[in-house]
């Protein structure tokens, strides 16, 4: 039949022209974007569809196959097993290739068998394997095919015949034979489109074991994700995964077909063998993302990369990252890609003027006016230059910052893995009793950006090598900013960044017998990357880091008491605005302001310097185990003795009615800045299981013994701290309970002002989740003047067209870790570090808390749940084993949290975990060992 004469008499599809339109063909279907299509390829069963590509691919190799058919296999099995040992040596894989496989609608992957390394001589055995096989169609509830009425097609490759819902082993049925493959160098799992928006990605999943089913059974010690965006001109520094690109490529040319699910493995010699190809179906009714968006998009990104990478006016160092879970870890607080009106809030309340405020307030460089965090195609990126130059001592030489923090964020380029811990693996935020190990470091960073100027790794790529973002990340790391390049100086901030502040800590060095050779202060400019510190030098950093952390623990400037105060009188305030607005004399829109401006100054800001304490005294505690001063058991005890708002959380549970707990904990909502996420006043009973209180315990004592404290105060004082053993503990007990108070108090402003917020949308017509896509600055400007006329529809326009913009955002790809534009369009993603809480070993059911339809699953379960969002703290209301999170840090919220109940937990596991956690019934978090395995 013609083709052209075929689409003319078609009259129940889709219109000849239209993108996407599914042809039935004789047990085969195509996509059609023109009329040319269907002539040039037609997909059909995995087999078929092999046997098809077989001898047309010039960069790939397409193996040789034998196809039976279920019912020839049930005819005659002994000629079936003679044709194969006829047609084949050594060892084979028999695979599945059922009609309901790899259809236009649904790709049933890994719903049956295959069977690897099955002997071709060995009758037995390859018996064994067919029978497996044809055993695995019929062992799912829905692997029969579904027959249609007698007479119509039951879809593409479908038989017709019998009645609707008939289950029986179908005849047609194919198994697929063939031989394996040897000498594996990667293999994997690589889509040519984005699996649920079809954006121009190519996103390939493998591991370098040598297995071939590796990842596709989630079994891998290590997967890799390399992102390649199909516009760019870029390739990757891997000869096998640049041919696995052109191989990739030459396929959608030869299909006509974008979006494409393909397996495959490159051999030694790189040459790249194809074991399936099938079309992605999840897509295949949704909206797809315009390519062009998606450019334009990262074009805008990369403009500003390369403008913010030449801005030095206030930073410390030369070189350039941004990362999503550093420092504030947005990723964590807000998600990847999240919504203007939860980005927005965030940065008015803390980051855009907040963070840096209570940096400078805590002793540290100014980074004013510099935000916290950028948005990159709505994605939140903190500016890791910024960040770590804000973790410098305000009195330290900006000289000396300069080369503290350009090696520290190089270190961070070779390691990106540690993106989420680098104050802890990376970057120095405070003095401790270690702080000797991290000036070695950071002299050996220092004199390293000499020894890699313009040096080769074995690979061809420049550079010390390691494990990096991308090869291109490190080129512009080593190659960009050669050794001997004068940079302009970070200018510092503050009164105290001072030449003059630098001399004095220079000075005190030799009045306390330290080292102090060399010329005494670092002129600015000259202690960058590649120069040789001097012993004055580093006793210069040793004593301003030593200053700053000693007067934080001994409260000299602000401190944990005076921070509390602060807080106070945010309460104070919160209920004259309430009181007000219960009887109308001030609008909505201006209560709305005064809570999020009293959110800033008496709540953000004194959170965000008590957090900092926070920090600084895990810091210590940390230290204190790995000189043998306290056992881990012993710090564990101690944490567990802290009251904190969580535990009060759980006590009160065993005590308190629902309405006095929805009085107390009513504005507390998972996702704290999602006006989407209802609050637990809202939905207290999805929340918390009255039913399944706990059993109020006793909170611990925790005292030092005579021995502990000796030991510890007397390292204290050889260090030249001016604080003791117990001041020490105080500190931290002190400053971890002001930090949750701090955030349960501020967050007590944010739930009112979202609540106000989803109370002025709804007067405009708008529902909550049309208000998600507005920013606060919309709502804010009502209190700045009277009311537009045409608001609502003005509103209603602006949140259409930002919906539409989250959609193409939501679609883009950006790596964890960006240090040039060239990361926006091809990048590798290493299976994240995650933080292990506790030493417990578990093996347990996964539930996913997103899926979750009943609180009735999560006792004794291994939770996931996407952030480490304070906000799902009722969770530990429920008997949980464990928790996983996809993102988090180590010093996150949920990680003291779990810390606090001895919960064990892996806080920011990464991309490539959670999914393959996502996929499992059966889970083994071992803690201990820094091992999450699927059991089921």
């Amino acid at each position: 039949m013609k083709q052209n004469t075929w689409l003319s008499c078609r009259t129940d599809g889709p219109q000849r022209n239209s993108p996407g339109a599914i042809v039935d063909f004789e047990g085969a279907w195509a996509e059609l974007d023109n009329e040319q299509d269907l002539a040039r390829f037609r997909f059909g069963t995995k087999a078929e569809t092999l046997q098809r590509l077989r001898g047309r691919l010039k960069g790939a190799r397409v193996l040789p196959q034998l196809t039976v058919r279920v019912g020839q296999w049930r005819a005659d099995p002994d000629r079936v097993v003679a044709d194969i040992a006829e047609r084949f040596s050594g060892s084979l894989v028999v695979r599945s290739s059922a009609l309901n496989e790899d259809t236009a609608t649904a790709s049933l992957a890994g719903s049956y068998e295959s069977v690897l390394d099955v002997p071709a001589g060995d009758r037995d055995a390859v018996t064994s394997a067919i029978e497996s096989v044809c055993a695995s169609y019929a062992g799912r509830g829905d692997a029969g095919v579904e027959r249609s009425e007698p007479g119509r097609s039951a879809g593409p490759g479908r038989p017709v015949g019998t009645t609707v819902g008939e289950r029986a082993e179908d005849p047609a049925n194919q198994v697929l034979i063939q031989p394996m493959v040897s000498d594996v160098v990667l293999s994997g799992v690589a889509f040519t489109a984005d699996l649920e928006t079809g954006a121009p990605y190519y996103t390939i999943n493998y591991d370098t074991s040598g297995s071939t089913e590796s990842v596709t059974s989630g079994t891998a010690a290590v997967h890799r994700t390399l992102v390649f965006h199909k516009a760019s001109a870029e390739r990757p520094a891997d000869a096998h995964l640049a041919a696995l690109l052109d191989a990739l490529s030459e396929i959608e040319a030869e299909t006509g077909f974008s979006s494409l699910d393909v397996e495959f493995a490159v051999v030694r010699g790189g040459e790249v063998v194809i074991f399936q190809v099938r079309p992605i179906a999840a897509h295949k009714n949704q909206l797809r993302v315009s390519a062009r968006d998606v450019e334009r998009e990262l074009a805008h990104v990369a403009r500003y990369l390369e403008f913010d990478a030449a801005d030095s006016t206030v930073l410390s160092g030369r070189s350039c990252a941004w990362g999503i879970m550093p420092d504030w870890n947005p990723a964590e607080i807000i998600g990847v890609n999240p919504r203007p009106l939860s980005f927005s809030l965030y940065r008015h309340i803390i980051t855009d003027e907040v963070w840096g405020r209570s940096r400078e307030q805590c002793g540290y460089r100014a980074t004013r006016p510099r935000p916290g965090i950028v948005d990159f195609a709505g994605k939140p990126y903190v500016d890791v230059r910024m960040s770590f130059t804000s973790f410098t001592p305000a009195a330290l030489d900006p000289a000396l910052a300069n080369t503290v923090v350009d090696g520290a964020v190089r270190y961070l380029l070779d390691h990106p893995e540690l993106h989420d811990k680098v104050e802890f693996a990376v970057m120095p935020t405070a003095f401790d009793l270690d702080f000797d190990a991290f000036l070695k470091e950071v002299r050996r960073r220092a004199g390293e950006g000499v020894c890699n100027a313009g040096r080769a790794d074995e690979g061809g790529r420049p550079g010390k090598g390691g494990r990096s973002v991308t090869a291109a990340a490190r080129t512009r790391v080593d190659e960009g900013h050669p050794a001997d390049e004068e940079g302009p100086p970070g200018t510092g901030g503050g009164a105290d960044s001072s030449g003059d502040a630098s001399g004095a800590t220079h000075a005190r060095a030799k009045e306390e017998g330290r080292s102090a050779q060399g010329d005494g202060p670092v002129s600015p400019g000259s202690a960058l990357s590649g120069t040789v510190l001097t012993d004055a030098d580093i006793d210069a950093i040793r004593f301003a880091y030593r200053d700053l952390t000693d007067a934080i623990i001994a409260g000299r400037g602000i401190s944990v008491e005076g921070e509390l105060r602060r807080i106070d009188r945010l309460s104070e305030r919160r209920e004259r605005v309430v009181a007000a607005l219960g009887v109308g004399s001030v609008s909505p829109a201006a209560g709305l302001a005064v809570l999020l401006d009293d959110c800033r100054e008496f709540g953000t800001l004194p959170f965000s310097n008590l957090a900092r304490f926070a920090f600084v005294g895990i810091i210590q505690l940390r230290v204190l185990v790995r000189r043998g001063l306290l056992s881990p058991e012993r710090v564990d005890a101690f944490l567990a003795s802290i009251r904190t708002v969580a535990k009060e959380f759980v006590h009160d549970l065993a005590t308190l009615d629902r309405d006095a707990l929805v009085r107390r904990y009513g504005h507390l909502r998972p996702g704290t800045y999602d006006i989407t996420s209802p609050a637990y006043h809202e939905a207290f009973d999805r929340y918390v299981d009255l039913s399944r209180r706990p059993e109020p315990d006793a909170l611990p004592s925790f005292v030092l013994t005579d021995a502990e404290r000796t030991v510890i105060d007397r390292e204290l004082l050889a260090a030249g701290f001016s604080v003791d053993a117990d001041a020490l503990l105080a500190f931290v007990r002190a400053a971890v309970q002001g930090r949750e108070l701090g955030k349960f108090e501020f967050s007590r402003n944010l739930s009112l002002a979202i609540d106000l917020i989803a109370a002025i949308a709804e007067r405009e017509g708008l529902t909550r989740d049309e208000a998600s896509f507005l920013s606060v600055d919309d709502f804010l400007a009502l209190a700045g003047g009277s009311r537009p006329s045409g608001l609502s529809s003005l509103w209603r326009s602006i949140s259409e067209r930002k919906r539409r913009r989250h959609l193409v955002t939501s679609a883009i790809k950006l790596p964890p870790v960006i240090t040039s534009p060239r990361d926006l369009s091809l990048f590798e993603i290493v299976d994240e570090i995650p933080n292990f809480i506790t030493r417990k070993v578990l093996t347990a059911p996964v539930v996913d808390l997103i899926d979750a339809t009943d609180t009735d699953a999560l006792p004794g379960a291994l939770v996931l749940i996407e952030n480490a969002d304070p906000g799902y703290d009722w969770i530990f209301s429920h008997g949980i084993a464990g928790l996983v999170t996809r993102f988090g840090g180590a010093n996150s919220h949920m990680t003291i949290r779990c810390a606090e109940f001895e919960i064990p937990a892996a806080i920011g596991c990464g991309e490539a975990i959670y999914e393959r956690l996502l996929r499992a019934q059966v889970a083994r978090l071992d803690c201990d060992g820094k091992r999450i395995e699927v059991v089921r």
